[in-house]
């Protein structure tokens, strides 16, 4: 019996790590990166009802400046200024992560071509999103960005001076 106890309490605890009222932690993760899917073709076409609707109306957003905005219409209208256009974005690496029952964390890369005044203007970033099941649905309510730069660049210009 003291052998068995051991197995029986792992066994418990994986089944209550991976089942949940709200399905397997695969089912979450296969929701989730829809979800970051749909931000992205969101995105894209500027479809701010869809971006609207994936946002939590108290998000926490940081920028890869450093910039927080808690305004989700800040957030929303990004893509709507003309000077500034989104023409790709190719997301990888995405990771979920249960981090309660109406909790998870994704993380991910998405490497993005912009053009500022018909300026390329090439963009890769690591991003942290926090997601919380509200209502029925799934919300974004917090991300942070944070450029992806090239170390050996970074440290040859340490070692320039510069």
């Amino acid at each position: 019996m003291k052998t068995l106890l051991p197995l029986l309490l792992l066994v418990g605890l994986s089944a209550c790590h991976t089942i949940t009222p709200r399905g397997t932690d695969h089912d979450l993760a296969a929701t989730l990166i829809a979800l970051e899917r749909t931000w992205a073709e969101a995105e894209l076409a500027a479809d701010t009802t869809t971006m609207r609707r994936l946002l939590a109306d108290d998000l926490v957003a940081t920028t890869f400046y450093g910039v927080m905005i808690q305004d989700v219409d800040a957030v929303v209208a990004a893509p709507l200024d003309p000077a500034l256009s989104l023409r790709t974005i190719q997301q990888s690496d995405l990771q979920v992560k249960r981090l309660g029952p109406d909790l998870a964390m994704v993380t991910g890369r998405a490497d993005m071509d912009w053009a500022f005044n018909n300026t390329p203007l090439p963009a890769a970033m690591r991003y942290t999103r926090l997601y919380q099941h509200q209502r029925g649905t799934w919300k974004v309510i917090a991300v942070h960005v944070s450029p992806v730069v090239n170390p050996l660049r970074v440290a040859t210009a340490e070692g320039d001076g510069a």
